[in-house]
């Protein structure tokens, strides 16, 4: 089975399951529980092979799991600084603001490219806004 249907596959499986396991990685496979544990490398190759969101284009939101995304900051987003969109969001939950709670900022090496590491907001959270 081709790397591709594999992950096709997986995406499947992870739509109907809770599972942390996700992303397939040659013979790896993300583990949610281990996120802090991953380096910069492993969790940008885990990123950057991760199904990406689609509307009416492909969004710079990757799911990373069942339960985390992932979205790309700065480099070529008008110059941001990835830490000013992480503290907005972390002063927006402060608030009371259902914005997704930022697990953690990943530098993508020599570049100044950086993915943000974050629950995924179900619909079910959005039902109980009132």
């Amino acid at each position: 089975m081709s790397y591709m249907k594999e992950l096709v596959n997986c995406q499947q499986s992870a739509a109907l399951t809770t599972s942390p396991h996700f992303v397939l990685l040659g013979t790896k496979t993300f583990d949610e529980a281990s996120l802090n544990s991953y380096s910069d490398g492993e969790l940008v190759d885990y990123i950057q092979h991760s199904p990406h969101l689609v509307t009416t284009r492909r969004e710079p939101v990757a799911l990373l799991s069942p339960n985390l995304v992932t979205k790309r900051a700065g480099y070529d987003y008008w110059d941001q600084d990835p830490f000013e969109e992480v503290l907005a969001l972390k002063r927006a939950r402060s608030a009371g603001v259902g914005a997704p709670a930022v697990r953690r900022l990943v530098r993508v090496k020599s570049t100044d490219l950086h993915y943000i590491v974050m629950e995924r907001i179900t619909a079910s959270h959005w039902s109980n806004c009132g």
